[in-house]
């Protein structure tokens, strides 16, 4: 992945190619209490780069959602309106810190995830890890028969 993009925003992206599937996995860190502008500013950066490619977007969001009635609120309306602009599904269902999905997994295709797991905490942080596996498509198996 090759960008030349300045911002004051704390995120890694990585595009992946296994056989013939590609991905872009971008990993984020939203610091808590985000003025809506910075927010704003992030979630339209995120739509530039998850447009039109099969995307895996985690990490940190800092913003407190009940993703099974998805309510607005001032806090999560950027958050909830870039997951609907983009069709991006949210996998996570446990909480990630205390009683709360802070920790999220986003994706642009809704079967690449499986076996997600929300575990223990994990170096002394105060957020839990989550692990998952990403559901790549069979490699063609040739078989050549050389006769001599």
């Amino acid at each position: 992945m090759t960008c030349n993009i300045t911002s004051n925003h704390e995120l890694l992206g990585v595009d992946l190619e296994i056989g013939t599937a590609k991905y872009r996995t971008l990993l984020l860190y939203r610091p808590p209490g985000q003025l809506n502008e910075m927010d704003r500013d992030l979630y339209q950066l995120l739509g530039e780069l998850v447009d039109g490619r099969v995307c895996i977007l985690m990490g940190d969001f800092n913003t407190h959602v009940d993703w099974e009635t998805r309510e607005p609120s001032a806090e999560n309306t950027p958050l909830l309106e870039f997951v609907n602009d983009e069709f991006l599904t949210q996998w996570v269902r446990e909480p990630t810190r205390g009683a709360n999905i802070l920790d999220l997994v986003l994706t642009s295709e809704d079967d690449i995830i499986q076996d997600l797991s929300v575990n223990e905490e994990i170096g002394g942080s105060d957020h839990k890890l989550i692990r998952f596996s990403v559901k790549v498509p069979n490699m063609e198996t040739v078989t050549r028969c050389i006769e001599n």
